[in-house]
């Protein structure tokens, strides 16, 4: 008996809420509304069609207006028309002070720096904290040796994946670093 019950009100419900029964496409929706079951309600909007939907749209009519149908040239026109979307991009700022952050836009991104280092640290674990004189500061990330010294020029290039690396010239080595500020 509970199974009939639950089989035979979504249909009355789906019945009284249909669109062909309501007065227009906004007492539909208004019915579907009122529904307390989520699934319920959803059958009922999914009983919508979507050709009344998509009448309503090309009106532009509101929701207490009955839909009617346009002209045959109104609709081909209304569903022809560019959409315009005026979008002002921000302008790329390259500069070396940014290499390593997150780029705000592809255009900004630099491939390589080359600068001298200022200051050379060394945690517990070996890796190295290494200042640049651009103000630049980067922490070693693997566990590769790169004899570096203070005042010696060396190079940051940018990686795949997002990945930077370090090296200096006449070595053929490099170390993976990220950058800490």
């Amino acid at each position: 008996m509970k199974k009939l019950i639950f089989l035979l009100v979504p249909v009355v419900l789906l019945t009284l809420s249909a669109p062909g029964l309501a007065d227009n496409l906004a007492q539909s929706m208004a019915n579907c509304k009122r529904i307390a079951d989520d699934q319920q309600r959803l059958t009922c909007f999914d009983a919508i069609s979507s050709h009344d939907l998509a009448r309503m749209l090309i009106n532009g009519s509101s929701s207490t207006e009955p839909v009617r149908n346009p002209p045959r040239g109104q609709a081909v026109a209304a569903q022809k028309r560019p959409q315009q979307v005026v979008a002002s991009a921000p302008e790329p700022v390259s500069s070396v002070g940014d290499f390593g952050l997150d780029p705000k836009t592809p255009e900004a991104e630099v491939d390589e720096i080359t600068a001298t280092i200022i200051d050379i640290s060394e945690n517990a674990r070996g890796k190295l904290f290494i200042k640049l004189d651009n103000g630049t500061r980067w922490e070693q990330k693997d566990n590769q040796h790169l004899k570096l010294s203070e005042g010696m020029t060396v190079s940051v290039e940018r990686g795949i994946l997002g990945a930077f690396y370090l090296s200096h010239d006449g070595s053929n080595r490099r170390i993976k670093v990220k950058r800490t500020q």
